[in-house]
């Protein structure tokens, strides 16, 4: 498993030397304005019927529909995440203003190595990863809305491009059912904007360049 982590060349070196940077779903739900990078729906599950939202009233088993937004989210503040792309393409790199490419040559070792230095943290953690899965607003979500860890992992159709791969550790008892929280939104959908608080995390894995190669969008160096 071949996996791309687009990077400013200026922090290649820090990369290459170990220093993976996780930031939270929040910060990336706190910078929507800047299009590809952020999205104001991370770590939510997001259902917006065309025809409106079925509801059935208890009392009487009568069935109706509003026109509103249902949302659950995880809790983005407290879960880390590093994104890489599972697509090597320098219309991506253009997206996300970077002008240097990691290849990850080996996905599997990558990932244990991170999940290891993770296990190291103080602190019970639970890392995950894998690909994300994108939907779209009236798509139906079964149980999802209930499942934290399904929630770090999607996204809305229109980022399908970006072909995301994620990784990511949080506290154990983030990831139960009872870490998230629901709510209706009334007429059109509205993306849920936050501010983050918590600095990055840098998990020190040590030296990758055995396991990576570094792509300049026409030079092609070992890593």
């Amino acid at each position: 498993m071949r996996l791309y982590k687009y990077i400013d060349a200026r922090y290649l070196e820090s990369l290459l030397n170990g220093g993976v940077r996780f930031l939270t779903l929040a910060y990336y739900r706190g910078h929507e304005a800047k299009g590809s990078i952020g999205d104001a729906e991370e770590a939510a599950r997001v259902f917006h019927p065309l025809e409106g939202l079925e509801v059935t009233k208890v009392a009487t088993g009568q069935r109706f529909r509003l026109q509103a937004t249902f949302r659950s989210s995880a809790r983005a503040e407290d879960v880390y995440v590093f994104c890489v792309s599972r697509a090597l393409d320098a219309a991506l790199a253009t997206e996300f203003e970077c002008d240097a490419c990691v290849e990850i040559l080996d996905g599997e070792e990558f990932g244990s190595r991170l999940k290891t230095a993770v296990e190291r943290l103080p602190g019970e953690r639970r890392f995950i990863q894998g690909p994300v899965a994108y939907y779209a607003l009236p798509d139906a979500p079964v149980i999802d809305w209930a499942l934290p860890e399904v929630m770090v992992f999607s996204k809305l159709a229109e980022y399908s491009r970006q072909a995301e791969y994620r990784f990511a550790f949080g506290r154990s008892d983030i990831f139960e059912l009872s870490g998230t929280t629901q709510e209706l939104v009334f007429g059109e959908p509205m993306r849920k904007s936050a501010t983050c608080t918590r600095p990055p995390e840098v998990i020190q894995v040590g030296n990758l360049r055995d396991v990576t190669v570094v792509h300049r969008w026409g030079r092609l160096t070992r890593g």
